[in-house]
């Protein structure tokens, strides 16, 4: 039995988008497992190869952040909390 291969699907990130992914990641508001999950919602509902733009990806990010606060370590909950007026707003 031959596994079925699909065609690789490649994100594309306007330069906001990717400055933010790459700023929440190095803030550690996000991990593999966020940006993992992210990524593979936006695989689906893009089509192949087609650019993410910022407002797209920062309503995904916030979204996601929202429904994972209470998975956050209390200090780091706290920390986004702070922070969230001026990364989403």
């Amino acid at each position: 039995m031959n596994p079925r291969v699909t065609p690789a699907q490649h994100l594309l990130f306007d330069p906001r988008a990717a400055d933010l992914l790459a700023l929440l990641r190095d803030l550690q508001h996000i991990d593999a497992r966020a940006i993992d999950a992210i990524t593979t919602d936006l695989v689906r509902a893009q089509r192949m190869d087609a650019e993410v733009g910022y407002e797209e990806l920062r309503r995904r990010l916030a979204e996601w952040l929202f429904e994972h606060e209470n998975d956050m370590r209390p200090e780091q909950a706290d920390l986004l909390r702070q922070e969230w007026g001026r990364l989403f707003n």
